[in-house]
C-alpha cells in the first residue's frame, strides 16, 4: 500500500502540535483562521501595488516637469546657448563632485584603522598569492609530467622534464 511505502513524517517537531490543533479546533475555526491569513496577505500585496504605483506616477510627475523645464529653456534660449549652459553646469556638479570625493578620499586614507586594513589586506594577498602560486607550481608540475610519461619511450624520456615545465608554467600562471 502507498501509506507503508510513505509514512507520515511524525518526527518532525511540529507535527504533534499541528495534529493536536486539527483534532481539537473545529473545522469552521480553521477555515476562519485560514481566511483571515489570506486576506491579511492579500491587503499587504495590494497595499505594496498601491505603493509602488504612487512612487512611479511621482517619478513620472518630475520627469515631465523636467522635460517641460527644458523644452520652454531651449525654445527661449535657443538650442546652442541651452546646450553651452548645460554643458558648464554640468562640469560645475562634476567639479564639485570630485574636489567632495578627493576630500572624502583623503580622509579616509589619513585614518590608523584605514592604513591597518590596507596593510593587513595587502600582505595576505602577497602571502596567500605566494602560496596559491607555489601549489600551482608544484601540481602543474607533477601533472605535467605524468602526462609526459605516455610519450617518453618515443622521445627518450625528454617528454616528462617538458611536461613537467609545461604543466609547472600553467599551474603557476
Amino acid at each position: 500500500s502507498t501509506r507503508a511505502r510513505f509514512p507520515r513524517a511524525t518526527n518532525h517537531p511540529t507535527a504533534p502540535k499541528r495534529a493536536a490543533l486539527r483534532a481539537g479546533e473545529p473545522m469552521p475555526a480553521r477555515l476562519t483562521r485560514a481566511m483571515k491569513t489570506l486576506v491579511s496577505a492579500k491587503v499587504a500585496v495590494l497595499e505594496g501595488a498601491a505603493q509602488a504605483r504612487a512612487t512611479a506616477l511621482a517619478y513620472a510627475v518630475k520627469a515631465q516637469k523636467a522635460a517641460y523645464n527644458v523644452r520652454a529653456d531651449v525654445k527661449e534660449k535657443g538650442v546652442k546657448a541651452w546646450a553651452q549652459e548645460t554643458g558648464a553646469l554640468a562640469k560645475t556638479y562634476a567639479d564639485e563632485g570630485l574636489e567632495i570625493t578627493r576630500t572624502k578620499a583623503k580622509e579616509l586614507v589619513a585614518q590608523k584603522s584605514f592604513q591597518t586594513t590596507a596593510a593587513s589586506a595587502s600582505a595576505g594577498a602577497v602571502a596567500v598569492g605566494a602560496a596559491g602560486g607555489a601549489a600551482g607550481l608544484a601540481t602543474g608540475g607533477a601533472l605535467g609530467a605524468m602526462a609526459g610519461l605516455p610519450f617518453a619511450l618515443f622521445t627518450f624520456g625528454l617528454s616528462i622534464p617538458v611536461g613537467a615545465v609545461l604543466g609547472g608554467g600553467t599551474g603557476l600562471a
